[in-house]
């Protein structure tokens, strides 16, 4: 699957356009066209006591969402990509997956903030979930506290040093796939995959180093078609009561942009998935996310 068209949704404009500027890189990969999705929300231009709607609001809104739109257009222009603007009112999980579907987008984007509230954590974790195309959660900026003064790092070159977290899954070998949309953007590779320790518990020695063997195999062979094409590969096998701890911790000392799951199938390992790993990675993580299903 190819990466012609992105929706990116914005909701943080500073910010937001910083997400964009990583976008722009995608014509590298035969990116064609972004559209930009703006939805405000129903409650902020209607008042309660007789479901009214606030029209002179909602038009200042949409009209100041335009003006942005039209300045990032110039340097989605500038790129060499066509763009559209889509700005919408009512429910942002709603319109952002009817716009997904409308406009036939290759990859969607959203953008969070470190510290935001959970709620909207769990917003983006159902869009995971009720979406068909992959999901790119770029995390826009983070906040670091060294001994000294807090610094503002930021997330740039997002598709430099991906992360592949795999459980083997068929979505896993998607998500692998789906990596070599960003061929010319990656430098190096990564792929984890995390041990749970209560899998090894009773064990015997000799049963354990012959699972770590066969998992190992199992990168190994999980790299190839990466490999293959002339990229730079590192493999990783860990062991761990938290999963996503531990893939965080790899992603950091490695330095990794990018970190990229494949959504599991129905049943109780999806939930375990997405409602553990997937959830912890989006709301602890400093790094962009990308879920492939």
């Amino acid at each position: 699957m190819s990466i012609k068209r992105v929706l990116y949704a914005v909701s943080y404009w500073e910010l937001g356009y910083k997400g964009l500027l990583e976008l722009l890189a995608l014509k590298k990969t035969g990116l064609e066209e972004i559209v930009l999705l703006h939805v405000i929300p129903r409650e902020e231009v209607s008042y309660v006591p007789f479901g009214g709607f606030l029209k002179e609001k909602a038009l200042e809104l949409t009209e100041a969402a335009k003006l942005k739109f039209e300045e990032w257009v110039k340097d989605i222009e500038k790129a060499g990509l066509k763009s559209k603007i889509v700005i919408e009112i009512g429910d942002p999980l709603a319109k952002i997956l009817e716009v997904a579907e409308d406009v036939s987008a290759d990859l969607l984007t959203i953008g969070k903030q470190k510290s935001e509230r959970l709620s909207i954590s769990e917003m983006i974790l159902q869009l995971i979930n009720r979406t068909k195309i992959p999901v790119l959660v770029y995390c826009h900026s983070i906040l670091k506290e060294p001994e000294g003064p807090p610094v503002i790092l930021e997330n740039v070159q997002i598709f430099r040093k991906p992360l592949l977290a795999t459980d083997f899954s068929e979505n896993s070998l998607r998500a692998r796939d789906f990596l070599l949309n960003f061929k010319p953007l990656i430098e190096t590779f990564y792929i984890v995959h995390i041990i749970k320790s209560e899998k090894i518990s009773g064990l015997k020695e000799e049963e354990i180093q012959g699972l770590e063997e066969k998992l190992k195999r199992q990168l190994t062979e999980l790299s190839q078609p990466l490999i293959s094409q002339e990229l730079k590969s590192d493999t990783f096998l860990g062991l761990g009561e938290d999963p996503a701890r531990e893939i965080l911790e790899f992603a950091r000392e490695k330095e990794a942009t990018l970190i990229v799951l494949g959504k599991t199938g129905k049943g109780f390992f999806e939930k375990f998935f997405m409602g553990s790993v997937t959830s912890q990675l989006l709301k602890a993580a400093e790094f962009p996310l990308l879920i492939i299903p």
